[in-house]
């Protein structure tokens, strides 16, 4: 299996045909519906490595490459890939987020700050990460017994 890092072909080889195809998927979305502006889009599948982090990754490399302003949010808490295809760390992100404790009284600059270390740079301009962040080691008691 290739590296993580080696599949951005959106970026090692812009002018090749994948490349070109991963444009074409960026433009097909963009104008899917008449006159309605996308703001989110959600990538899933309902098996493991069916390759939705590195169609998410490339896609998003594009859709940057574009002049969009693009945030990549890794919300797979299994196995989290994201933070491997751009060298990031995972210490915090979408995890942080969500386990952000309820009683905590804070004020929106608390919040923001927690936000804002959520989110890397990557070295495409205008595109940004939240990695999953840390994977809790327990399963919540909602979830039920294994």
């Amino acid at each position: 299996m290739r590296a993580y890092t080696n599949r951005l072909v959106t970026q090692a080889d812009p002018s090749s045909p994948v490349a070109e195809s991963y444009r074409a998927l960026r433009t097909n979305l963009l104008f899917s519906t008449n006159n309605v502006v996308k703001r989110a889009f959600i990538v899933t599948s309902p098996g493991p490595e069916e390759g939705k982090t590195v169609t998410t990754a490339n896609l998003a490399v594009v859709m940057a490459a574009s002049g969009l302003r693009v945030l990549l949010i890794d919300a797979d808490l299994r196995r989290p890939k994201v933070h491997q295809v751009f060298s990031l760390e995972n210490r915090v992100g979408l995890t942080t987020l969500l386990s952000a404790s309820p009683a905590r009284t804070a004020t929106n600059a608390d919040e923001n700050e927690d936000f804002r270390r959520c989110l890397q740079d990557t070295a495409v301009p205008g595109l940004r990460v939240i990695t999953s962040g840390f994977i809790p080691r327990t399963r919540p008691k909602c979830w039920g017994p294994r």
